[in-house]
């Protein structure tokens, strides 16, 4: 399952008299790692620690865990250090991110010395097969968490001792971090099950915990989307490590093994298999040529010594592997079936194309985009360029091992011995492929029965697993779904994958079925596509359940909730009008709007109460027509100061000019806003608009705006919107400094007041 709950409990209370404050330099938390990178790298520590021990290739295991939880701020990053940033407030005490979980049952280590970051390790390669195997150079696994965590929880054991935990505790509003060591005993929880780390299946000897992982560190959305982006990433990165034996799993899904050259007997027997090219080797001889003495002398002081003689030290190689993907996925059928058959097949793509930087047994990143591939013709190329350390100076490779650097001595050489290959360049090459070996109709294709099942069990998975979140969902909004049986389906589901899971286990060649495990794998196929089809429905009808509740009661009772808090807001402003005059017949409390409707009332109800205090009277309120009211304007002087008649051009209206002959104002918009200055752009045309009312003007917003009509903009006193045309002007009324001048009182802020408000509104309703 993608979505896991998961917690982390220490076995006793750190004394805050136990930590100390460290200086960290802010390039080692700087160093560009992403997050999948940090996770990669201590996944290679993993990996280089098994290096050095007699634990078989199929017991290597690592666990990775990525999770959600509240994060909280540790008690020394204190209120002081909360006020010497701007903008940090109450409600970003807690906050959810991410966290992750690194276990292997490696040899452990001593915890000491474990954040000594980026010391070159002189002795990491104590021999040639160290050198041609190992992944690290620079001992960067523990500082790569750093770059992307606040927390850092190192936990490990060996044979000779018990857990020990160093750690690191850092802050993002704070530049201090704090560091402490312990015997603690990792405790870690999955689900409500306790894991064993003394499990002879998984003897677990590391742990590595990070916390404070902002989300826009995550190179996916969502736990969901992370374990299914990492899955794949895995799959290429350790493909080697995964086919010689060694476990990965990622939130308790095991990583598979990615072939991107589609080179596999599956790939051959199914009958998509590639072609390979040709084949070309670059010595170290051939690249020190180009080279001068200084780097001929840096490279023989690093590695000659692991070699006999000159000659085997200068004849170290670089092989690139040219790949031609099958010309049968140029039908485009053929790619539908490929990708239904077999989940895990990277097909033709842009983003797969270019070359695979292999370095020992680690694919470095992803396809790398260089010497010209990243061209959409070519991404039927694929290359594999595999190398040892020796040559890391050539290709830039960088401390977090994801990226690299081709040097302009080697890309040469590259590219010039391609060439030689194709006898053209790279995009004639392949032009002249696909048009002569795409096949003229669509091949037969042998779908393996195993890889089948297996797609159909992952297809089972994901029903599965839907069905589970949205039960947990139904329950949690108060929803009845014992009229649909989807536990039964759940059930069916898990059964057949685990007739499907054991029928796998005890074949011998997936490839080569007899044929009596042919049949057996034909009736599970039948057996789960039915529960499958079953199990779609069933969750068709809870997703229309929970989607009809969430409709009628749980969308409308959050907005409720949201809309009451905003309304109850501590910021939100008031007047309390305790006196009833003639001058002001109005007594009671009245709150500052929130929006433009409800300016619309304020407007409305002052119109009421004070007509002789404004210029127009209201006809009509309608804001879906545009424009919002339209207005009758008193005075004849202001109808013509605004030049109304004149804006109306040939659609005056002859019936209103004897309004003028009154000296009286005609007709016209008025339009409203909540706040005047927010946005740029006043929404439509404002030929005939004379007045427009906001609630108040935007601190240190718009003066400039864009209307259909053209570009009004605001006076310095604020008075009036005027057209760049000098004709068109719009008077502007704020209509908080008008109720505050009528009242003769001002908007404050109390809570005090506030609670009594809404306290005496409740009484009110009693009676």
């Amino acid at each position: 399952m993608n979505v896991l709950s998961i917690s982390v409990s220490k076995s006793k209370q750190i004394l805050k008299e136990q930590k100390q404050e460290v200086t960290i330099d802010i390039s080692k938390r700087k160093s560009g790692f992403k997050f999948s990178e940090a996770l990669m790298e201590s996944t290679d520590d993993s990996c280089d620690a098994f290096y050095f021990t007699d634990i078989t290739n199929s017991d290597r295991k690592i666990k990775i865990y990525v999770f959600e939880e509240i994060y909280n701020e540790t008690k020394e990053f204190n209120k002081g250090d909360k006020e010497n940033v701007d903008g940090i407030g109450e409600q970003d005490d807690n906050s959810r991110r991410y966290s992750y979980l690194i276990l292997d049952n490696g040899p452990g280590t001593l915890v000491d010395t474990v954040f000594d970051f980026g010391k070159e390790k002189t002795k990491r390669f104590r021999n040639l097969n160290a050198l041609n195997s190992l992944n690290g150079l620079f001992h960067y696994g523990m500082s790569s968490h750093l770059n992307v965590g606040t927390r850092l929880y190192f936990y490990s054991r060996t044979k000779e001792s018990g857990w020990w935990m160093n750690c690191l505790e850092g802050s993002d509003i704070s530049n201090k971090i704090f560091t402490y060591q312990a015997k603690l005993h990792p405790e870690i929880t999955v689900g409500d099950k306790e894991l064993n780390l003394d499990d002879p299946e998984f003897n677990v000897r590391t742990v590595v915990h990070v916390q404070g992982v902002r989300k826009s560190e995550v190179e996916a959305d969502g736990v969901p989307g992370i374990v299914n982006s990492l899955l794949k990433q895995f799959g290429i990165t350790y493909s080697d490590y995964l086919e010689m034996g060694t476990n990965i799993f990622i939130n308790d899904e095991k990583v598979e093994a990615i072939d991107p050259f589609l080179r596999k007997e599956l790939y051959v027997e199914y009958g998509i298999g590639s072609k390979l090219i040709d084949r070309i080797e670059i010595t170290l001889k051939d690249i020190l040529k180009m080279e001068d003495s200084y780097v001929k002398e840096s490279i023989k002081r690093k590695y000659r010594a692991f070699f006999e003689s000159d000659d085997a030290f200068l004849s170290q190689k670089i092989i690139i592997n040219m790949y031609h993907l099958n010309a049968a996925f140029l039908i485009a059928s053929v790619k539908s079936k490929v990708n239904r058959d077999l989940p895990g097949c990277m097909l033709p793509s842009i983003e797969d194309s270019g070359f695979y930087i292999k370095r020992n047994h680690r694919y470095i990143g992803r396809a790398a985009k260089i010497l010209g591939v990243d061209h959409p013709s070519l991404n039927y190329l694929r290359f594999e360029m595999a190398f040892s350390p020796i040559f890391d100076d050539f290709l830039g490779i960088q401390v977090n091992k994801n990226r690299y650097d081709l040097k302009h001595s080697l890309a040469s050489l590259i590219k010039d011995r391609i060439n030689e290959k194709v006898n053209t360049t790279l995009s004639s090459y392949t032009k002249n492929y696909r048009s002569k070996a795409k096949p003229k109709k669509e091949p037969k294709l042998n779908a393996p029965l195993v890889s089948r099942l297996k797609s159909k069990s992952e297809e089972a998975n994901y029903y599965e697993v839907e069905i589970e979140n949205n039960i947990a969902k139904a329950r949690s909004i108060g929803t009845q779904i014992d009229l649909i049986p989807v536990k039964d389906a759940v059930a069916e589901l898990n059964k057949q994958n685990g007739y499907i899971s054991q029928f796998i286990t005890n074949i011998v060649d997936g490839n080569k079925l007899s044929g009596a495990e042919t049949k057996s794998a034909e009736k599970l196929i039948s057996n789960i596509e039915n529960v499958v089809k079953d199990a779609s429905q069933k969750l068709a009808q809870l997703k229309s359940i929970i989607s009809s509740k969430t409709k009628l009661l749980i969308e409308p009772s959050n907005e409720l909730v949201n809309r009451v808090n905003n309304a109850k807001s501590k910021n939100r402003r008031l007047i309390k009008s305790n006196f009833l005059t003639q001058e002001k017949p109005f007594t009671g409390t009245l709150l500052e709007p929130l929006n433009e409707v409800q300016t619309y009332g304020v407007l409305y109800m002052f119109l009421n109460l004070f007509p002789d205090k404004f210029d127009f009277i209201l006809l009509d309120y309608n804001e879906s027509k545009g424009i919002d009211c339209v207005a009758k304007i008193k005075k004849g002087s202001l109808y013509n100061a605004l030049n109304m008649k004149v804006r109306f051009e040939s659609k005056w209206n002859s019936e209103w000019t004897e309004f003028s002959n009154n000296n009286e104002g005609a007709y016209s918009y008025v339009e409203l806003k909540y706040k005047l200055g927010e946005k740029d752009n006043l929404g439509h045309s404002m030929v005939l608009v004379s007045h427009l009312i906001c609630w108040d003007f935007e601190e240190e917003g718009y003066t400039n705006f864009d209307a259909d009509d053209g570009r009004y903009t605001l006076t310095e006193d604020k008075d009036y919107l005027v057209h760049h045309d000098g004709i068109k002007k719009i008077k502007v009324i704020c209509l908080r400094e008008k109720v505050e001048e009528l009242l003769l009182e001002d908007f404050y802020n109390s809570s005090d007041d506030l609670r009594d408000y809404i306290s005496m509104t409740e009484k009110q309703q009693l009676f």
